[in-house]
């Protein structure tokens, strides 16, 4: 199955997943400019306030501030992604 397909399937199927725009910044470019697939996870507040915020990569980016059910919807949004397409 076409990745693609794959990536719009697990978005239906989970209302609190959604595609973003392209994002050029960060640790996945670099897996882009070699000409293999990547997604890059965020949220909707870093996007929204990526010029603004104070948090990531400093010292106040602890894991006690982590959303842990929000980090349960991205990971079984991933594992659906790993499994639709490795076992197609």
């Amino acid at each position: 199955m076409i990745l693609r397909n794959v990536l719009f399937a697990v978005l239906d199927s989970n209302e609190n997943i959604h595609e973003g725009g392209p994002w050029y910044q960060g640790d996945h470019s670099i897996f882009i400019q070699q000409g293999v697939p990547a997604i890059a996870v965020t949220s909707q507040w870093f996007l929204e306030n990526i010029d603004s915020q104070e948090i990531t990569h400093t010292p106040k980016d602890q894991a006690g501030i982590v959303n842990c059910d929000k980090l349960l919807v991205i990971t079984d949004g991933i594992t659906d992604f790993i499994q639709n397409t490795y076992l197609d």
